[in-house]
């Protein structure tokens, strides 16, 4: 399992800052006939406001999260990532036979696969797999990272996610941010919900995924989510449960440097 195609890191870190089947008879709890859809200022004032401002927001110097993945007749693997503001990043994947790190000092990156008896390989990340980890570094998450640009994301309606009531909110690919539509929680203004689309190749027909999060929980007054639940062209492939979270912690610059 590729540590790149696990975007769940990106979506966690969101927060640093979704069973996988959809409850299709779940009772709706959405009761917004008459309501107005708040602009996207508002919407991005109050996702701010529930993770207590930005001053808030702005001290929060460090987080490591642990957890484990769970992937569909595939079995399971454990994680920790630490993050520093503003940019430096690294994450551990602990599989049977072999442990996978991936690390940036916020210019450079860099692979470490380790396994017994074996001598540590090295690689430095270039090109596209640079950018992706570069990209990945930062401290902000999905929606955060949409500060300012209100023209380029439109709240379009009221709509359950899981039968818990949420605003959808189209995102304009001129924004810069990999996802094309998020849910917000009507209740926190917290992501409970992403989805985009891809290809693997020009040729191929896109294939949505949409990402899964629940079970929230606060740590230095901001909201992350506890399990995150990937569902990739309408199949259920993997479920991230965090474990625990530890905010503002001391990590020498020299942790993030190979």
């Amino acid at each position: 399992m590729s540590v790149y195609n696990i975007i769940v890191f990106r979506a966690l870190l969101a927060l640093l800052l979704f069973s996988v089947q959809h409850i299709a008879c779940a009772e709706s709890s959405l009761d917004t006939i008459n309501q107005e859809l708040p602009s996207a200022e508002e919407i991005y004032s109050s996702y701010i406001e529930y993770n207590g401002g930005r001053a808030n927001l702005a001290a929060l110097n460090s987080l490591i999260a642990r957890g484990r993945i769970e992937v569909e007749e595939a079995g399971s693997c454990t994680f920790k990532i630490t993050r520093k503001q503003p940019n430096k990043f690294r994450q551990k994947v602990d599989y049977v036979s072999y442990t996978k790190e991936t690390l940036s000092n916020g210019k450079q990156a860099w692979t470490v696969v380790s396994s017994p008896n074996r001598e540590d390989k090295v690689v430095e990340l270039v090109g596209d797999k640079l950018s992706d980890a570069l990209a990945n570094s930062s401290m902000n998450g999905p929606f955060i990272r949409l500060a300012g640009q209100y023209e380029k994301f439109h709240p379009e309606a009221f709509e359950d996610v899981r039968g818990k009531p949420a605003i959808r909110v189209e995102i304009d690919p001129s924004a810069g941010v990999y996802y094309d539509t998020v849910w917000l929680s009507t209740e926190h203004f917290q992501e409970v919900k992403l989805a985009y689309s891809n290809a693997s190749d020009e040729a191929a027909e896109p294939i949505e995924t949409e990402i899964y999060f629940s079970n929230f929980d606060k740590k230095a007054g901001v909201y992350y989510a506890k399990e995150i639940d990937y569902v990739v062209g309408g199949l259920p492939t993997r479920t991230i449960y965090i474990d625990r979270v530890r905010a503002n912690v001391g990590v020498f610059d020299s942790y993030f440097e190979k």
